[in-house]
């Protein structure tokens, strides 16, 4: 086991204890190299101001299309040093960090595992854990707070032993609390070894309206429907619930699909503002809510931020909506 935290408590699968509520942002990079420039150190530094206390420190790994078995590094996953730089930094800012990896299809598909037999998976779920257990060493090297065991894997959710026994040998190399990123719409509900984890995780790009420019009280509305499904969820198996993910574009209608990052619009900040206020109103001071990681913020800072219709809440209204509610 690497050198790290050693007197901290070994996760069990039980209630998780010592946590705070994690005022959190998803912090990416587009290419190998970028956590280690001073550019990414800069733009850690206009994040630190806004009120987020906690990064999600996105690792990039990729397989060549959905029926590969082997995951590798590839144009975007960091170098160890660079990761160790991005996470230290970040750390001395006096962000908590979590390292959340995610798997990119070279060839643009999302269906891993659809099609695997039973040889695919043993290949593939050996591949894929030779990579979580090398962030995990890197993330207990560093004593981080909370660590992503995958993103939104919806055609392997139902593989529960193979899951639990990647964490189980995961938890030899990462003893603090875990958690795994669940897609919207039908996974969070379907996985059944969210015992095996501290933490439920959830991308939660939930369907909001139908129609451009709903109002606050619409938008709090609206969430209803899926915080009684995640109040339900977190009773059901006893644990608090994250989301690792949540985020709206600047665009208008924003809040319909808010998961379709190429959708056709214009720009709209207040209706990205508005969407930031109402999740927040609605979900933040629920029993069941122990933090939310917004996507995104990037490496190049304001230069970045300036793309049309993005996520990032930087120089936009949406970034004071952050400020208000949480600094």
């Amino acid at each position: 086991m690497p050198v790290g935290r050693g007197a901290r408590r070994r996760s069990s699968g039980g209630n998780v204890t010592g946590l705070t509520r994690y005022k959190g942002m998803n912090y990416r990079a587009w290419w190998a190299g970028a956590y280690g420039d001073s550019e990414s150190d800069d733009s850690l530094a206009l994040l630190r101001v806004t009120g987020v206390d906690t990064v999600a420190i996105t690792v990039f790994v990729y397989q060549a299309k959905s029926t590969s078995v082997v995951v590798e590094a590839g144009d975007r996953t960091p170098t160890d040093v660079d990761l160790n730089h991005v996470i230290q930094v970040a750390q001395g800012l006096g962000f908590k960090v979590m390292v959340k990896i995610h798997i990119v299809c070279v060839d643009g598909t999302e269906t891993i595992g659809q099609n695997f037999d039973e040889a695919d998976m043993i290949a593939w779920f050996a591949s894929y854990g030779s990579w979580v257990n090398h962030f995990a060493d890197i993330a207990e090297t560093n004593s981080i707070e909370l660590f992503c065991v995958a993103t939104g894997m919806y055609f392997l959710r139902l593989q529960s032993a193979r899951w639990r026994s990647l964490i189980t040998t995961a938890r030899l190399h990462f003893t603090g609390p875990m958690t795994y990123a669940s897609l919207h719409g039908g996974d969070e509900n379907t996985l059944d070894w969210w015992d095996a984890l501290d933490v439920i995780g959830v991308n939660a790009y939930y369907h909001l309206t139908d129609y451009n420019d709903p109002t606050y009280g619409e938008l709090v509305q609206a969430w209803q429907p899926s915080m009684a499904l995640l109040g339900a969820l977190a009773t059901k198996w006893g644990k608090k619930i994250i989301f690792t993910e949540v985020g709206f574009r600047n665009q208008d209608g924003t809040n319909i699909d808010p998961v379709d990052w190429e959708a056709e619009g214009t720009p709209d900040s207040q209706e990205q503002r508005l969407c930031y206020a109402a999740t927040l109103g609605a979900c933040w001071y629920q029993d069941w809510m122990l933090g939310m990681f917004w996507w995104e913020w990037g490496t190049l800072g304001e230069a970045e931020a300036n793309e049309e219709m993005g996520y990032q809440p930087l120089g936009y209204p949406a970034e004071q909506e952050l400020r208000h509610w949480w600094k």
